[in-house]
């Protein structure tokens, strides 16, 4: 009986043994498990500050493609200025007047002029300075002077579609300051 007593303690004393490290085990699997947890808490953290960043970026590409959705909107042409049949009736004591009387009257211009005084002219909303060079008439441009038909063909178009722009906002594309200049921004 004795040796069956001490076989038995021995299992009992295997036994806790066992059961000590299976609890060893169990609070080293619980700690584990709230390392996971916490993992799990931050992992959920950064899914939320990513779904935020691509919620973002979405917005952000949908801004972009309304701007080049804008940008590459076919610009409408403008619509030309009624051709005026009349003539323009120049300052007989203006010998730069009557030359571009003369040139009006034989070319179309589709942008209204209108004279102003001492070699000034309002070319649609533009203030332009004109004289005859070597016998020509010319514009000043920038450093230099371009000749009527040219200065007409290059800028016609703009003048019309600055003309048609402050038209469209209800403003007078055509109304001076007090020093006789064209209105900036009006």
């Amino acid at each position: 009986m004795r040796k069956d007593l001490e076989q038995k303690e021995k299992i009992i004393y295997d036994l806790r043994i066992e059961l000590e490290q299976k609890r060893r085990l169990i609070e080293e699997l619980k700690e584990e498990i709230l390392l996971k947890k916490e993992t799990i808490r931050q992992l959920e953290e950064e899914i939320e500050k990513v779904r935020q960043m691509i919620l973002e970026r979405e917005a952000q590409i949908a801004d972009l493609e309304d701007q080049i959705a804008a940008m590459n909107k076919p610009v409408p042409e403008p619509e030309p200025l009624p051709v005026v049949e009349e003539k323009y009736v120049a300052d007989y004591a203006d010998e730069v007047d009557q030359m571009l009387a003369k040139f009006l009257n034989v070319n179309n211009c589709p942008v209204p002029i209108k004279r102003l005084g001492g070699g000034y002219y309002l070319f649609g909303t533009k203030k332009i300075y004109a004289k005859i060079l070597n016998g020509r008439l010319v514009i000043r441009v920038g450093g230099g002077y371009m000749v009527i038909d040219e200065f007409i063909q290059t800028y016609a178009q703009q003048e019309l579609i600055k003309i048609q722009a402050r038209r469209a906002a209800g403003e007078d594309p055509f109304a001076l300051d007090e020093h006789g200049s064209p209105k900036r921004g009006v």
